[in-house]
């Protein structure tokens, strides 16, 4: 009977060692995905600056951060590009070129 329970408590703190791993992997991964959008997001500032000044555009390029604002404007996948705050791209990083093209078309 000493030996039943001591085998229970072991399965227990091999699961409650594999939720833990599974737990802190899940945080990992979403750390990794939050640095990658927002290294794509300042790309994507660049990118956006670029295009309007090979374009000799006198617009003014704003970067937002803040999430509730980003939410707001119902940008839910980042990065994305409003213009005249009209969303017109999420999720996807655009070059310089597509950027260019997508303000020729607006």
């Amino acid at each position: 009977e000493t030996l039943e329970v001591m085998d229970r408590l072991i399965k227990k703190a091999q699961y409650d060692v594999r939720l833990l791993i599974s737990t802190w992997e899940k945080l990992r991964n979403q750390a990794s995905r939050l640095m990658a959008e927002q290294a794509e997001t300042a790309q994507l500032a660049v990118n956006v600056q670029a295009a309007v000044k090979e374009m000799g555009l006198d617009l003014q390029v704003e970067k937002v951060s803040d999430l509730k604002t980003i939410a707001q404007m119902g940008v839910l996948t980042t990065p994305g590009l409003a213009v005249d705050g009209k969303v017109v791209v999420t999720g996807r990083l655009l070059s310089v070129t597509q950027v260019k093209k997508l303000l020729e078309e607006l």
